[in-house]
């Protein structure tokens, strides 16, 4: 779809709502990583505008391969990391229990990610009244 909307002239808008890639071997010998390289590289090469809007969680290698763009907005809750909060505690502290110390020294907000001139801009949630969370209206 890159590749037919750069060939026809036709600007890109990708919404974004992942926790992220599987970091498992199954996935990796499916060939994850190799897709979220070539996305990267082609993604790299459009002669489009491209603007991707992260709508609540940018996580890991799913939403890497997508952020590479003209501009990067986020709507004000949302959050971009490349680890997870849980996994980065993980890591460092040896418990998930770490969690949101970890994801106040990631600096994944917002506000952080544009402070850090990570996103172009934050879009207030008033903008977007159509986002439903399906998860908890059952």
């Amino acid at each position: 779809m890159l590749n037919y909307a750069d060939h026809h002239g036709f600007p890109v808008v990708i919404f974004i709502d992942t926790p992220g890639a599987f970091a498992d071997l199954k996935s990796e010998e499916l060939g994850q990583g190799e897709s979220i390289a070539q996305n990267l590289r082609t993604m790299f090469g459009l002669t489009v505008p491209v603007v991707s809007i992260v709508t609540g969680e940018g996580g890991s290698g799913g939403a890497l391969a997508v952020v590479c763009a003209n501009k990067l907005l986020m709507l004000e809750n949302a959050v971009l990391y490349v680890a997870s909060p849980e996994a980065c505690a993980a890591i460092l502290w040896k418990t998930a229990k770490a969690s949101p110390k970890a994801a106040e020294k990631l600096k994944i907000t917002a506000n952080d990610t544009c402070k850090l001139q990570i996103s172009d801009g934050i879009i207030p949630v008033r903008f977007f009244p159509y986002l439903i969370r399906f998860d908890l209206a059952i």
